[in-house]
């Protein structure tokens, strides 16, 4: 496999936090070589969202951060109380997963897309994020 995620956020991330992803390839010398990543949310029409990066200058990583696009799918609002106490509210969270693969030039010179060589979740077995945050946003 030409992906390997070396880092990767935890399970259940706050969406208002960084969610860092640090991604190498084998193929990174490749012409025109760029990190793909596509976002998938649980319920929506999937990817939500393709990011493409270079490569970092001399090495074969990059980080992705994902967060900005996962924040969108969370909402701030509450479920009403009722006799049975606080309820869960299902908008206040996303479930996601992550696709990673790579984009270079074949033999004839044209960019060729090679997705879902490495995964974080899948449709299956997602992973979750929240409306929460573990620090204040610097303004």
């Amino acid at each position: 496999m030409a992906i390997h995620i070396n880092t990767q956020p935890e399970d259940w991330q706050n969406a208002y936090n960084e969610m860092v992803f640090d991604v190498s390839s084998t193929n990174a010398t490749q012409p025109n070589f760029q990190f793909l990543a596509d976002i998938n949310i649980v319920g929506q029409t999937n990817p939500v969202s393709r990011l493409l990066l270079p490569k970092q200058p001399s090495v074969n990583t990059i980080k992705f951060d994902i967060g900005e696009v996962i924040r969108n799918y969370v909402s701030y609002d509450f479920n009403a109380f009722d006799v049975s106490g606080i309820q869960a509210c299902n908008n206040s969270r996303a479930e996601y997963y992550v696709q990673f693969g790579e984009v270079y030039d074949d033999a004839s010179g044209t960019p060729t897309i090679y997705s879902n060589l490495a995964s974080f979740g899948d449709s299956g077995t997602p992973k979750k994020s929240s409306n929460a945050i573990f620090d204040f946003l610097n303004w």
